[in-house]
């Protein structure tokens, strides 16, 4: 996730809301969808590449977010950095239409577009072309005309162009409309090869992978060969048709018939591969253990031994990261460079009042108001004020990497659950929330927290029972405690006595 923090202190405040906007661009254009295909791009062709541009909807002028082609890029032939760093110029081929080009370019350029029918266009690894694969800037057949466009440095300074071929076939041209964060123009594209060969040509993982990947094949095919087929010995004459006998040996229950005077094991035997295989076996798992290294495995996913704890899961995950470690890093200064476009193109284009929604707790959704001016009376507690404009605000982005909470709250889990096989009770809210991998975890919380709320009428009729007897127990204590008082005060007075006569 991207963040935003305060260059100066006058800026504390409005950081935070920097960071939702940011987040709320990536959220609204799916960046994580995209990143994961320019990833996948990375790692399969070699290059991938995102492209963030301004587009006018309604009134207003929105960043949209798109992931270039692979297939689409082209560069300067000299550029040697991993993230294109020192290119003087790149850009997209792209495909359209021919009423579509007319009318995006307008009518006067239906000459130009029109003129490219008989052209050709040099590209050398045949990747530009839409079918067929003729290098024609038009496509008779479908009608559909290339456009070609390239942001190009001059004096240190971005320049676009958009053109079709010919000598006239100039379409755009002029400095960039993106600025960078000193105010000069800037290309609109964040670009990444995963490895850089020596004639400055991209590849990505899976070439590393196609070595293994035929050493599996091969060693596959052949021990599977061989445990199909034997290989027999046999002196002249000691079998009457070695066809058939080869035929039989294919057989899991086939038999050899040999000569009478010919001696199994002496004239006539199997020849014994079992070492070969065992060496065919050994290199194939070899190959598949050199190939599982590298990639998502088992051991990365943390799914080859659910019975270990969280922390033995951690550990073998990265050691497991190593081998993808450069390409991971490449990845993150990805999102860098994305975010900073990004929070550079807010600043640009959002100047008229905006709202954005946050969306972190789905029960407290928070509203932040950009450009929006002071209001003199008390806002909502979900409402929120940013005290400057955006072109205003000066942060630094960075991203946030989040740690594998997926793996610490299962050792967590786990230890609970432990507990309470010891016998400790916990009450069913800490079961609850210790849960890694539970679906609506905050509604069941709620559930639970308004059924303890709530009074339960079984509950209540043995508690009022209870009372009902504790003062029945009391009212009969304190009836005999009555009673016997009385006895005990008449046993003292006794009956009526008469005093005896004395005898003189």
């Amino acid at each position: 996730d991207p963040r935003a923090f305060p260059r100066t202190p006058m800026h504390e405040q409005d950081a935070e809301a920097a960071t939702d906007a940011l987040r709320y661009v990536a959220d609204d254009q799916e960046y994580d969808d995209k990143r994961s295909g320019l990833w996948f791009d990375m790692l399969t062709v070699g290059h991938g590449g995102l492209e963030l541009v301004p587009a006018l909807k309604g009134q207003e002028i929105c960043l949209e977010l798109e992931q270039n082609d692979w297939d689409r890029m082209w560069w300067d032939p000299h550029s040697s950095k991993a993230d294109f760093g020192d290119a003087r110029y790149r850009g997209l081929i792209r495909w359209m239409d021919l009423e579509d080009a007319i009318f995006e370019y307008g009518e006067e350029f239906r000459d130009k577009l029109e003129a490219t029918k008989t052209l050709k266009y040099h590209d050398k690894a045949g990747l530009h072309d839409d079918k067929p694969r003729d290098h024609r800037w038009f496509d008779a057949k479908e009608k559909r005309i290339a456009i070609c466009i390239c942001y190009y440095q001059k004096q240190g300074v971005w320049f676009f162009a958009e053109f079709t071929g010919g000598d006239e076939g100039l379409l755009r041209h002029g400095p960039s409309p993106i600025m960078d964060e000193d105010g000069k123009p800037d290309h609109p594209y964040v670009w990444m090869r995963a490895h850089v060969d020596p004639d400055n040509e991209s590849f990505g993982l899976v070439r590393e992978l196609k070595d293994r990947q035929r050493d599996i094949n091969k060693r596959g095919s052949k021990l599977l060969h061989q445990l199909n087929v034997k290989q027999i010995f046999y002196r002249k004459g000691s079998i009457a048709n070695i066809g058939k006998a080869k035929k039989e040996l294919a057989k899991p229950d086939g038999a050899i018939e040999i000569a009478e005077h010919a001696q199994w094991g002496v004239d006539v035997g199997i020849v014994d591969s079992s070492q070969e295989i065992v060496g065919h076996f050994q290199l194939l798992q070899d190959a598949k253990e050199s190939i599982r290294r590298i990639g998502a495995s088992s051991s990365l996913r943390g799914q080859d031994s659910p019975e270990k704890s969280g922390i033995a899961i951690q550990a073998k995950q990265q050691a497991n990261l190593i081998e993808l470690g450069a390409l991971l890093d490449r990845l993150r200064f990805v999102d860098r460079q994305m975010f900073r476009k990004m929070w550079m193109g807010i600043r640009q284009f959002w100047t008229a009042p905006k709202w954005v929604r946050v969306t972190d707790d789905e029960r407290n959704v928070r509203f932040v108001g950009l450009n929006v001016p002071p209001y003199g009376g008390q806002l909502p507690d979900n409402i929120t004020l940013a005290e400057r404009s955006v072109a205003e605000m000066d942060v630094d982005i960075i991203i946030e990497d989040a740690p594998d909470v997926v793996t610490l709250a299962s050792e967590q889990f786990e230890q609970l659950i432990k507990l309470a096989s010891a016998g400790v009770v916990f009450p069913p809210e800490i079961y609850l929330r210790a849960a890694p991998n539970l679906r609506n975890k905050d509604q069941l919380l709620e559930i639970l927290q308004q059924q303890s709320a709530q009074p339960n009428p079984q509950a209540e009729a043995e508690v009022n029972n209870t009372n009902a007897q504790t003062e029945k127990t009391m009212a009969d204590t304190q009836k005999v405690k009555v009673e016997t008082a009385k006895a005990f005060a008449e046993g003292m007075a006794g009956p009526e006595r008469k005093e005896p006569k004395r005898l003189n």
